[in-house]
């Protein structure tokens, strides 16, 4: 008898390719994004095996002549397009199961985002950095680890973050004078300068023309001070403008708009810590409002900052105004004294923080506070002196001299008289004695007594040793110092007497 194949319904033999173009496709797609990931081997025999089996079923199934296996052939080929389906979602990374997390591809990432991620993954995490020239500070360059490798196959990565631009390389700066203004913006932003200053001045060159220059046709490095002029046009004269949207600006390029327009402004610092520092998020004049160079209300514009906290002029204040300051706005304050011939007693001479400076709250800083100025003092000992100018940071010289009038260690002369003020930078000069000074005899071939008047004679201190010699017993054979020599008085020298024969 002919054997013949089971008429199933059209949904049966639809939903039966279906399910076989699913684990063809599984195949496919394992095949081509293998990589070099070792980890996705499995995953292709995985495949492999499933489309050998449901090869097998759909043999057996459109061979069926049995209408009753219909319904099982439908659930058999529903749960391998479900398999099919969820195997995919999987090793996209679309599904992620508990365990079967997979590295992202952190190329232009923020570094913060990536160590929140191997944070929250239990991933060690080693940085990297390293100057590049097109990508921003901060952002990821490179990962030693393929995006989709399992996490669980992996204990640390390492990424390569980029430092920004090369600050120590060094690059010629054209001479730019008579450039339009954002002709030398563009291409001290193209090369990385971060160190412009851009002042404005009315002339009689049209105005955002480039007039004055600190260094052209030099090499200099990128952190290096490079200063330009721009031109504001002619004085007096009205200028309008159309305001611009500054928000989203740094705080640089904000300004420029605003002093290139000669515009009266004023920036207000706002605690935002979601958003950048320095970057302007409000403004009181409205995009496109028309303003003018003689407009007296001046525009607002509010910058952010992490810190809250401005620091006032504090060389207008005293220690006690200062300490309050500081305890109202949570900061810590040492206070050290100094002597100071400009500065008034009780006043500050120089502080760790400067006035508009923004600090962080619980931070510390150091406030000098003047002793007024200092006053020589007189001294018995040289050794005191030293001591005294140490400790109150005077800078000193000290020359010696023999003297036979001053006893030895007693001043000779000071550039500075006793009760003197001694100014910021001066230097205080002193003249110590040696004590009176004696040449040294010729010793040699005098007999012991002869030597000991001679050293009295020539007020020295003289000892004797004795040396086996052919010379008469107790006759000076050698003497220690070289005669003809000047010596501070009462100094030591040994005489060698000799022993006979």
């Amino acid at each position: 008898m002919k054997e013949r194949f089971c008429l199933l319904n059209k949904g049966t033999y639809v939903l039966l390719a279906t399910a076989f173009v699913s684990s063809l496709s599984l195949l496919i797609y394992q095949i081509y994004t293998i990589g070099d990931q070792v980890t996705f081997w499995g995953n292709i025999l995985v495949a492999v095996f499933v489309l050998l089996i449901y090869v097998g079923f759909l043999a057996l199934a459109m061979r069926s002549s049995d209408r009753r296996s219909e319904k099982a052939i439908i659930v058999t080929s529903v749960l391998f397009l479900c398999f099919n389906i969820f195997e995919f979602l999987v090793s996209s990374g679309i599904l992620v199961l508990p365990g079967n997390a997979v590295v992202e591809n952190f190329y232009g990432k923020d570094i913060s985002e990536v160590a929140k991620w191997a944070e929250e993954k239990n991933v060690a995490l080693e940085q990297v950095y390293v100057h590049s020239e097109t990508m921003e500070k901060y952002k990821v360059l490179a990962q030693d680890v393929e995006p989709g490798t399992l996490v669980k196959k992996i204990t640390k990565l390492v990424v390569t973050v980029s430092d920004g631009p090369d600050e120590e390389v060094e690059l010629t700066v054209p001479n730019m004078i008579g450039w339009n203004l954002d002709e030398a913006l563009a291409f001290l932003e193209e090369n990385h300068f971060t160190n412009v200053t851009i002042d404005f001045e009315y002339s009689s060159k049209e105005k955002d023309t480039i007039i004055k220059q600190s260094i052209s046709s030099a090499e200099i490095k990128r952190n290096e001070a490079i200063s330009l002029v721009s031109s504001l046009g002619e004085e007096g004269v009205k200028q309008t403008v159309k305001m611009e949207d500054l928000v989203g600006l740094d705080l640089f390029h904000a300004t420029i708009f605003l002093r290139r327009n000669d515009l009266n402004y004023e920036i207000q610092y706002v605690y935002r810590e979601e958003e950048e520092e320095n970057t302007v998020v409000s403004q009181s004049v409205d995009e496109g409002v028309t303003v003018s160079n003689q407009d007296e209300d001046p525009i607002i514009i509010a910058v952010v900052k992490k810190e809250a906290v401005t620091v006032p002029h504090l060389e207008d204040m005293d220690t006690d105004d200062i300490e309050k300051w500081a305890k109202e706005n949570q900061l810590s304050v040492e206070f050290e004294e100094a002597y100071d011939d400009t500065i008034a007693s009780g006043k500050v001479i120089s502080s760790t923080i400067i006035a508009g400076e923004i600090v962080k709250p619980n931070s510390s800083f150091r406030v000098t506070i003047s002793k007024g100025p200092l006053k020589m003092i007189g001294f018995d000992n040289v050794d005191d002196f030293r001591k005294w100018a140490e400790e109150n940071e005077v800078t000193y010289h000290i020359d010696y001299q023999f003297s036979n009038t001053v006893a030895n260690g007693k001043l000779i002369s000071s550039s500075h008289e006793e009760g003197e003020i001694i100014k910021n930078k001066d230097t205080v000069r002193l003249v110590i004695s040696q004590g009176g000074n004696t040449t040294i005899p010729n010793f040699v071939g005098k007999t012991k007594a002869e030597a000991e008047d001679l050293c009295e004679e020539h007020l020295l201190r003289c000892s004797f040793q004795t040396a086996s010699s052919t010379r008469e017993k107790d006759t000076v054979i050698k003497q220690s110092m070289r005669s003809g020599s000047t010596v501070p008085q009462e100094t030591s020298i040994t005489l060698t007497l000799s022993q006979g024969q």
